[in-house]
């Protein structure tokens, strides 16, 4: 997962070279950190199964996800919506307190993961973090979702257009996946949120990549 989410942070990134336009480098930092949070929370379980590694690994993946929506927040569309003028400040002040009580009682009353017989990953978040990083990440879904659907009538051009479907698609996505995934204590729902991310990642990867290859630049209103 973590390859695919660094296959389309770089195609984006690629693309803002391109065009140079401040609406694409701030699209690039939710992919960035969406990329460390699978990192972080990835590597460490292909190297071992001691909690206490897994436990700081999912510590930074935790850090690295209210990072990737308050960047998310800093995108032209939330922060210059006249529709919803105090919906950016009003999420990010939201997010804010919700990183600070979630990491906290990470940091400090933590609770080992643990991995049942098919090598699946409980992390046995706080019950107060797990449902309060779950509700904003599917609040911030569904809102980045909205946005980059009603974004997609004022592109003209038909590959444009795709991307944005795309884009909207990928935030409705990722907000249920992690509401599922922060406070999964079961494995099917474990799994659903991992095959949402997987399908969502894989066709982002498929559609900037070839957008790339045929020269397309992203076009962020």
């Amino acid at each position: 997962m973590g390859v695919l989410a660094s296959i389309s942070t770089v195609a984006i990134y690629i693309s803002y070279l391109k065009t140079h336009s401040e609406s694409v480098r701030r699209l690039v930092m939710p992919f960035f950190f969406l990329s460390a949070y699978t990192l972080s929370a990835g590597i460490p379980a292909l190297f071992t199964t001691d909690p206490n590694n897994l436990a700081w690994g999912f510590f930074g993946a935790l850090f690295f996800t209210f990072l990737c929506i308050l960047t998310a927040y800093r995108l032209p569309l939330f922060s210059e919506n006249t529709n919803f003028p105090n919906l950016a400040k009003s999420l990010m002040a939201i997010t804010t307190l919700v990183a600070v009580v979630s990491l906290t009682l990470e940091f400090f009353d933590p609770t080992l993961p643990t991995i049942n017989s098919n090598g699946i990953i409980f992390w046995h978040m706080q019950p107060i973090g797990a449902w309060a990083t779950a509700i904003i990440s599917l609040i911030t879904g569904i809102a980045w979702g909205v946005i980059f659907l009603n974004s997609s009538r004022y592109v003209n051009d038909a590959y444009s257009r795709l991307k944005a479907y795309v884009l909207a698609a990928d935030g409705m996505t990722w907000g249920l996946a992690a509401f599922l995934y922060f406070p999964s204590y079961n494995q099917v729902q474990t799994l659903t949120s991992f095959f949402l991310m997987v399908v969502s990642l894989s066709i982002t990867a498929v559609v900037f990549t070839l957008a790339r290859l045929r020269g397309s630049r992203l076009s962020v209103p």
